[in-house]
């Protein structure tokens, strides 16, 4: 008697050919019935496969055109919903299935591609939760396990759709936040999937395995959930996992490869592509007090410092690409400064994590730090170099801010680079022209746009003024650099202004020779004869940290009177007018004060007299031209400006004895 088993064994081998059972019309009935609904079952589940790919299919087609379309929307979460609802409840287990639950999934990310669209904020809060509803059974499904995928290689990749949706559904709760959903609860299980995804995947990257599309996913999700989730749900499932060991981990393996672009400043290298994605992670928690905190103690800043990117920057190598590229050392450098001024900026003991972590840091980058603030006003300007300088400038300002009891060491490394910095700023407002030849287009649009402006301003018959490089409707290209030139002299200036105890020397009478500033043309040979040439005595004058900070003040004074009062950089020129105006007071008070006793009564400085003084103390300059500059800034009491520059006019002309 041939058994049920063998039946099925026959007719898996006879696919096509029907089955001939001798002398038994009973069981042949049997057999003919049984391959009827095998191949049935199998056809309808093919066309349930092909159903759902051609669907999916659409919904990429489509979402070109229903992209920020809010009845699309509407209809799609509608339709995500009912999708949702039907995954969460499929309890047909097999691998079979299990490829048709990624294929439906990876549909209802395509449709949620469309319903979630970030530029659409009119989602209705009862849909919403109803989606995470569903979402939340299709990740606690013990049918279709999610982290199994992940953790054996040779199954469907049912992961990568639902890591797919939950970022969908964090950037747009992110965009536009629902407080009664009550995410914490019903994303729960996705948060714990979240961390263990993201570990696993690390961990595989570790081990050598390419998990870039992966790891893009769970760092993308995991981004938009510090956003959207309390930091305590998600934080306290993050120290269940090695996360942070691990990506630092991936950090300090770092190796540079590459060279497209070698020359006498460098060259442009390359990183693996898990590097910016790590980094961006690490923004993303040096973002939040409570988890910067968890990431300084982790030792971030140790494996910033001990990796292929660090040694590259050790020795000045890294140059900022002219055309925005993936995965550039540049770029995973300039991810590494937004961290630690993201911790400078989060952290609340940044005195601590400046002295133990920090200035660690710094010593190994310093070449490169400094490197990116050696701006003449005269070299190209192109947008990854001016992204370097204003983060570099924010952590030296972050630092400036940190230190308290003094300045000594820091102000000696970063000063005279800063005040070469601003000179090399007064250089391009002194002569718009030459400063709007400098920029440099990030891209072919850009490049596009640039030329119109550039010919607009050539045709102009009034001339070329850094008024009109500031005007955001005619030539918006070059307005927005030279406004974040502006940021950048504005950032420069805050930090002299802690690192010389500018209020303690104008309000308390401190003065401290070491707060002195002085320029690179200010390091003459000490050794040698006093100047005597008219040409170096004004080259020096023009050098003068203060003569610097004058002419700065003076463009902007003059910028006030001329722009029109609805100009958005009005508050940034007003602060560099104050800024200047209170650093140049500081410093010729400072310098005044300690100034040989015989040389105070003609305000002359001889250079060359004392071997052994700081040179600062000269710079080249004339104090009583100076003095007299810094009076032509502030004004009389008639022109001048109250608050602030009205109280140092009257400290200056006190001083001086110069009558108001």
């Amino acid at each position: 008697m041939v058994s049920g088993l063998t039946w099925l064994e026959i007719v898996a081998d006879v696919p096509d050919s029907t089955p001939n059972v001798p002398f038994d019309p009973r069981k042949q009935s049997t057999a003919n019935l049984a391959i009827d609904m095998f191949n049935l079952n199998w056809s309808m589940l093919d066309a349930d496969i092909a159903l759902t790919k051609s669907f999916h299919s659409l919904i990429e087609r489509i979402s070109y055109w229903t992209q920020g379309d809010g009845l699309s929307a509407t209809a799609c979460l509608k339709a995500s919903i009912t999708v949702a609802e039907l995954l969460a409840t499929e309890d047909r287990g097999g691998d079979v299935m299990l490829a048709i639950q990624a294929e439906r999934l990876s549909l209802l990310s395509a449709l949620l591609e469309t319903a979630l669209d970030t530029e659409n904020d009119q989602t209705e809060t009862p849909l919403l939760r109803e989606l995470l509803e569903g979402l939340k059974r299709i990740v606690e499904s013990s049918s279709f396990p999610p982290i199994s995928s992940l953790r054996h290689a040779d199954i469907p990749a049912i992961h990568r759709p639902i890591l797919r949706i939950l970022f969908l559904i964090f950037q747009s709760l992110a965009a536009h936040p629902k407080a009664d959903l009550g995410v914490d609860n019903l994303l729960e299980d996705a948060i714990v999937f979240v961390m263990e995804a993201a570990d696993t995947i690390l961990g595989n990257v570790l081990r050598g395995q390419d998990c870039a599309g992966d790891l893009g996913l769970v760092i993308g999700s995991l981004c938009g959930m510090t956003k959207v989730v309390s930091t305590h749900v998600w934080l306290d499932k993050m120290s269940e996992t090695n996360l942070i060991g691990r990506s630092l981990e991936i950090i300090t393996r770092t190796k540079v490869f590459g060279s497209t672009t070698p020359g006498p400043n460098g060259q442009l290298s390359f990183v693996p592509s898990q590097i910016p994605l790590v980094l961006l992670l690490h923004l993303a928690l040096a973002a939040n007090p409570l988890s910067a905190e968890k990431l300084a103690v982790s030792g971030v800043l140790s494996a910033y410092s001990d990796n292929g990117i660090a040694l590259a920057a050790e020795n000045g190598q890294i140059v900022p690409p002219i055309e925005t590229a993936p995965y550039t050392i540049h770029g995973s450098w300039y991810s590494m400064l937004l961290v630690v001024k993201a911790l400078l900026s989060s952290l609340q003991d940044t005195h601590s994590f400046v002295r133990s972590d920090v200035t660690p840091f710094i010593r190994v980058g310093i070449e490169q730090m400094l490197k990116a603030l050696t701006w003449t006003g005269e070299g190209p300007m192109t947008t990854s170099a001016l992204d370097e300088m204003q983060v570099t400038l924010d952590i030296f300002y972050g630092i400036s801010q940190a230190v308290t009891g003094g300045p000594d060491g820091i102000l000696s490394s970063i000063g005279t680079p800063l005040v070469e910095l601003l000179r090399g700023m007064r250089e391009a407002f002194e002569h718009p022209l030459e400063l709007s030849e400098t920029i440099v287009p990030s891209s072919e649009e850009e490049h596009h746009s640039l030329s119109e402006e550039l010919d607009a301003l050539a045709d102009r018959q009034a001339g070329i003024d850094l008024v009109a490089l500031l005007d955001q409707t005619k030539v918006p290209v070059i307005a927005a650099r030279v406004e974040r030139l502006l940021r950048s002299t504005m950032t420069a200036l805050m930090t002299l202004v802690n690192l010389t105890r500018v209020w303690p020397a104008l309000k308390e009478g401190e003065r401290l020779e070491q707060t002195i500033l002085q320029s690179e043309v200010s390091f003459w040979d000490q050794h040698s004869v006093v100047i005597a040439n008219t040409q170096d005595e004004t080259v020096s004058m023009q050098s003068d940290p203060v003569a610097i900070l004058n002419d700065l003040g003076i463009v902007m004074s003059s910028l006030l009177d001329r722009s029109p009062a609805t100009t958005s950089v009005r508050p940034i020129l007003y602060t560099i007018y104050e800024l200047s105006a209170m650093l140049s007071t500081a410093q010729i008070f400072t310098r005044h004060a300690i100034e040989p006793e015989e040389n105070q009564d003609d305000m002359d400085i001889k250079m060359g007299d004392e071997k052994n003084r700081r040179t600062s103390l000269g710079n080249g300059g004339n104090l009583k031209e100076l003095v007299g500059d810094l009076m032509t800034l502030l004004g009389d009491e008639e022109t001048g400006s109250e608050g602030v520059l009205g109280w140092l006019r009257k400290l200056v002309f006190r001083t001086f004895e110069q009558p108001e």
